[in-house]
C-alpha cells in the first residue's frame, strides 16, 4: 500500500473496483448478506448495475466515497443514503491489507461531513450481530446501540441478526 491517502467522492471510473470490492466484502462475511457472492459478483459485472451506479453518482441524492493510495488503487469505500434525521451509512469497506491504517477513521470522517451537508444531525449503521470487529470499530469512534435494542435488532436473513448504531453529530 502507497503511504499517500485521499478521500475523494465516487466518480463514474471507480465502480467497476467498487463492484468487486462489494464482492470481496460478501465473500468475507457471507453470513451478514442476503444474497451469495456469486450472484453479487455476476450482478455487479452487469450493464443494469454499471448504468445504476453511474445514475446515482450523477445525481448526488447518495454520497458514495473512496479511499485511494498513491497510486489511485482503491482501498476502500463507503456508501450513505439521508433518510429524515439520519445519514445512512451502507456498506463500508477496506481492504484487508490496508486495514489498520486509519482509511476507516477517514471515511467516516467523509460521512460526518455529509451529514452535516445534508442537515442531518445523526450518523447510523446497521452492524452484523456477528461482526465483531466492526462493532468494536464504529463503538470506538462514538457509535451506540440506539435504545430500546428490541426496537433496533432485525434479521438480515434466517439466523442472521443485525443491530442499528448511531453518532450523534
Amino acid at each position: 500500500m502507497s503511504e499517500v491517502l485521499t478521500v475523494v467522492d465516487m466518480a463514474v471510473g471507480h465502480i467497476e473496483a467498487f463492484g468487486k470490492m462489494m464482492v470481496d466484502m460478501a465473500a468475507e462475511a457471507p453470513r451478514n448478506y442476503s444474497v451469495t457472492p456469486e450472484y453479487l459478483a455476476e450482478y455487479v459485472s452487469g450493464q443494469r448495475f454499471m448504468d445504476g451506479m453511474a445514475k446515482s453518482i450523477a445525481s448526488n441524492k447518495a454520497g458514495r466515497f473512496v479511499a485511494l493510495d498513491g497510486q489511485d488503487c482503491l482501498m476502500g469505500a463507503v456508501e450513505t443514503v439521508a433518510r429524515d434525521d439520519s445519514l445512512r451509512i451502507g456498506n463500508m469497506y477496506v481492504v484487508p491489507p490496508a486495514r489498520s491504517h486509519g482509511i476507516g477513521a477517514l471515511l467516516l470522517s467523509a460521512c460526518e461531513e455529509r451529514a452535516l451537508y445534508d442537515d442531518c444531525p445523526r450518523l447510523s449503521l446497521v452492524v452484523g450481530s456477528e461482526n465483531h470487529d466492526a462493532r468494536r470499530f464504529y463503538e470506538y469512534h462514538g457509535f451506540h446501540t440506539l435504545n430500546p435494542p428490541e426496537l433496533v435488532t432485525w434479521e438480515i436473513h434466517p439466523g442472521v441478526y443485525g443491530e442499528t448504531l448511531a453518532k450523534e453529530l
